[in-house]
Formats: structure tokens, sequence, C-alpha cells
């Protein structure tokens, strides 16, 4: 497969009146255009085929145009999507179509703020909502609805929120709706310290649609196997970050009552007796996550702790894979650069995990330093997924040349990830 990309930024300012220079009586307009193009070509050596690009397509494109502009104190905005035999969102398939992906409208009046159309947002750290965008994975996962914040003190901040989330180009049918307080306090300016507490709750409402699907379905098990259903699923969250000079420490909560998702290891009796895997159980979920951190002259140190169970959370509880997912739980492995390096990613197990990763980077001296990092995942039951040692060094010798290496040790859970 052969891959371009174009990428450019045009940004404008204009006057509404040329007569005035007034800020309030300009406006400005900026922009950017993505294109993601990529030809196929089959390699028959290794026997490639089965996906209608390299079968005859033999094509591909996506591009995004983004438009903004501002004046007087709304900000509009406004994007077109092209999807042309894509394979992001499914490799093995081919998706075609177009159409307005975004557009929104944002006012600040006084202390209020007011958002309305595609909304990209999160509470604290994401764990029970995060609404974004990751375009070359096919993700979008915008809040379609409104938001309105309030600033009740420089350092006191609210926010509630309603509306359903993104599919491609049309919404799942459930409805979300969420508030969170955020706080910052620090005692004097000259203080070395200061904390930033928050919390956040997030409701799921079923369509009558998907909960009459999910209540059809549960009519097949066994009596002995009921799990009951119900419309409506709270997420709440309690999270803080302190900060101490050079030290960081974010620790955060979540919960989640119990609802109806599928688990693919369970094991359920259907109405005529048999065993089947794969089913829908009914279970609450939690979420622990703490990251604590040191940036030094020289040292620079971070330490990441998450114990998760029973926390997947989709607008469609038939969804799979990384769609209709309403929070983000965080990976636990280093973001690594180089192709070999990236071959084996260990993807999050919302139904269950416990992890850590470590990170140290020291500067020996102007041109050398030296980086460690260190992650182990395990599930629940200590089954051990994944775990990777990484140390590279890079030396400087400026301005003529730098030089990087690196060694990787992984252990990698194919039986699990793949």
């Amino acid at each position: 497969m052969l891959v371009f990309f174009i990428g450019a930024m045009h940004v404008l300012g204009f006057s509404q009146d040329e007569k005035s220079d007034k800020p309030s009586d300009r406006g400005s307009l900026s922009g950017a255009l993505d294109l993601y193009g990529n030809f196929f070509i089959r390699d028959s050596v290794i026997g490639a085929s089965g996906t209608p690009q390299y079968e005859r397509q033999k094509y591909g494109a996506d591009g995004w145009l983004t438009l903004n502009y501002n004046y007087k104190g709304f900000d509009v905005g406004l994007r077109f999507d092209l999807f042309n035999n894509s394979y992001l969102l499914n490799p093995s398939g081919s998706y075609t179509a177009q159409g307005i992906g975004r557009w929104y409208v944002r006012k600040q009046v006084d202390k209020l703020n007011i958002y309305v159309g595609y909304i990209y947002d999160q509470i604290g750290s994401g764990s029970i909502f995060r609404a974004y965008e990751e375009r070359f994975l096919a993700i979008d996962n915008a809040l379609v609805g409104i938001r309105v914040s309030y600033d009740i003190t420089k350092n006191l901040k609210i926010k509630a929120f309603t509306g359903k989330q993104k599919q491609q180009f049309d919404t799942y049918n459930s409805i979300l709706k969420g508030a969170a307080v955020d706080w910052y306090y620090k005692p004097k300016e000259e203080s070395k310290w200061s904390t930033a507490p928050g919390a956040g709750i997030v409701i799921k409402t079923l369509s009558d649609q998907q909960g009459d699907f999910i209540k059809t379905t549960l009519q097949t098990y066994h009596p002995n196997d009921s799990i009951g259903a119900n419309y409506n699923t709270w997420a709440y969250s309690f999270y803080n970050t302190l900060s101490i000079q050079n030290f960081s420490w974010y620790a955060e909560a979540a919960f989640k009552r119990g609802e109806v998702f599928i688990d693919p290891n369970a094991v359920k009796t259907l109405a005529n007796g048999e065993l089947s895997k794969g089913r829908y159980v009914n279970r609450p979920g939690t979420h622990f996550y703490s990251a604590m951190s040191y940036a030094g002259e020289k040292l620079g140190a971070s330490l990441e702790l998450k114990r998760t169970e029973d926390f997947t959370f989709r607008a469609d509880p038939t969804a799979t894979f990384n769609r209709g997912i309403i929070n983000f739980l965080p990976p636990m492995s280093k973001v690594n650069t180089y192709r070999m390096t990236t071959r084996y990613v260990p993807a999050t197990q919302e139904l269950g995990e416990k992890a850590l990763q470590a990170d140290i980077r020291y500067k020996v001296n102007k041109k050398l330093d030296v980086g460690v990092n260190f992650s182990d995942i395990s599930r629940l039951d200590d089954l051990k997924l994944y775990q990777e040692i990484n140390v590279d060094f890079t030396y400087k010798n400026r301005p003529k040349w730098q030089l990087t290496a690196g060694l990787q040790r992984q252990i990698y859970n194919q039986d699990i990830y793949l």
C-alpha cells in the first residue's frame, strides 16, 4: 500500500469595517485542509487479498476541511468530512460517505459560556466521559448537543451538558447528560503548593429500541441465568491534582452502577438448556487511576497506577471494538516511535486489568541523556498480559549530528490481545 498525505493551513484576518480598528469590529477566519490518500497494490507473494481495496478499488482517500470564524465573541465552526473507499473504519472493509462532520456555535456571555453543536470535552481524565477525535483511527466521539458552563468565581467552575454521541454522520440512540464541578485552590500567590479537586457525573439513558432489543435477547436465557435490565446507567468520578513545587500527583476514582454489557468470556445457559459463551452480563464497575510526576533540572520521573474492573461504558451496549465508547481509560504502555517498536501495542482491557508504568529520564550532560521506561499489565486474576522494558540513549553533537539508540524487551499475551 502506498500512502500520501497533504496538510495545509491558512489563517486569515479581515475587518468587517475597514474604517474601524477596534478588535470588537474585526472578525477572523481560520481553516485547515487535511488529505490522506492510499494506493492499494496487492502483494501476490504473501497472498494479500480479501479486502475490496486490494481486489478491485485500488485507491482510497480521506479528507477533512475545517473552517472557524470568530466575531464579537461568537465562535462558529464547520467541518466537511470525506471518506472514499476508506479502510479507517474497518481495515478489512471499505467505507464511502461524505457530509458535514461537525458544526458548532459558541458564545461567552459574562461568566456564562454557551456551546451548541458537536462538542469535544471531558470530565477529569475522561474515565466517565471524554468526547474526542482521533481521525486517523476513525474515532470521532463528539457529543451532539448543548453544553453550558458558568464561572462561579475565578477558580470555581461548573458545567452541564446533554446530547447524543456521534456515529459517523449520524448519532447513537441513547441520551447522555452530565455535569461537573472543578475548583482550583492556592493559599497565596507565592505559595509552593496548590490543589485542583473536582467531581462529575454522567447518566446514559437507553432508547426504547435499544432497551427492547436487550430485553428480547435476555428472554432467550434460562430463568436461572436471568440478569435483569435497566434503561439508566449512572457513572460518577472524583479527582484531584496536588502540586508541590516540582512534584505533581493526580488521583481519580470512578464508579458505575450495574448495567448490561457483553462479556466475551461469560457463559450463559440458554432457554433450550445449551451453554453459550460471550453473552450479556449485568455488573457494576470501578476504575482507579493515579499518576505522580517529578520534573527537576536534570531528572524527570513519572509513575502511573491503574486498576479497572467491568468499566465498559458505551452509547450502544451492542457496540464492539472502539465504537460507541463514552469514556477514555488511559493505556499503560510507552508510546513508541519506530515501526518495529510499535508492532505490539496492548489494548486497554476495560473488563479487568491492573497496571503500572514508570518512566525516568536523566540528562547526564549537555550532549547525553538516558531514558528508562517500564510497563507491567496483568489481569485481575494475575494472568500476565504485557510487560515492557525500554532503555534509550540520545547523544547530540550539535549542529552536525544526533544519535539515538535503544533496547526494548516485551512480553505480549497474544491469546488476549489478538
